[in-house]
C-alpha cells in the first residue's frame, strides 16, 4: 500500500460546526472514514465531537443530531450500530446537563425531522431508544403522526 493511500483513507479532522456544512453525502463519508480507527481512536474521536456538539446553541445542537442520525439511517446497520455505540460510551462522562442536553437534541431531531420509520429503523441501533425513554418517545411519535393524521 502507498503512503498517498493510506492518508486517504484516514479520516480528514472536522469540527463539529464544520460537520454541520457538509452536504449530506460528505457526512455520511466522514461517519464511514470513522469506522477506519481503531475503537480506541474511534471512542477519542467521538468524545470530542460529542463535547463539541452538547455545547453548540440548541438549534444547531438539534440539526447536527438531526443530520448524524439521519447520516446514519444510510448506512449499513452494523456499521450504524458500531458508530452509535461508540457515540454512547463517548456520551458517558458528560455531565448530567450535557447529557440532558444530548438526549433532547436526539430526541427532536426524531420528533420533528424524521419518520415513525425512521425511527423504528434508528430503534435497532441508537441504545437509549430501547430504553424507557425511547418507548415514551414512540408513543410521542404515535401521537403526533395520528394528529397529522386526523
Amino acid at each position: 500500500m502507498s503512503i498517498g493511500t493510506t492518508l486517504e483513507q484516514r479520516p480528514a479532522p472536522a469540527s463539529v460546526g464544520e460537520l454541520r456544512l457538509l452536504p449530506h453525502h460528505m457526512l455520511h463519508q466522514h461517519y464511514r472514514n470513522l469506522l477506519t480507527l481503531s475503537p480506541d481512536d474511534l471512542d477519542a474521536r467521538l468524545r470530542e465531537e460529542v463535547a463539541a456538539e452538547v455545547r453548540l446553541p440548541a438549534d444547531q445542537r438539534r440539526e447536527v443530531a438531526y443530520r448524524r442520525l439521519s447520516a446514519w439511517l444510510d448506512m449499513d446497520g452494523e456499521d450504524a450500530r458500531i458508530l452509535s455505540r461508540a457515540y454512547d460510551r463517548a456520551a458517558t462522562g458528560l455531565s448530567e446537563e450535557l447529557s440532558r442536553r444530548r438526549l433532547e437534541a436526539e430526541r427532536d431531531a426524531i420528533l420533528n425531522g424524521l419518520t415513525f420509520h425512521d425511527f423504528r429503523r434508528l430503534a435497532r441501533f441508537v441504545p437509549w431508544l430501547n430504553a424507557e425513554q425511547g418507548v415514551v418517545l414512540m408513543a410521542e411519535v404515535v401521537d403526533a403522526s395520528a394528529a397529522v393524521a386526523a
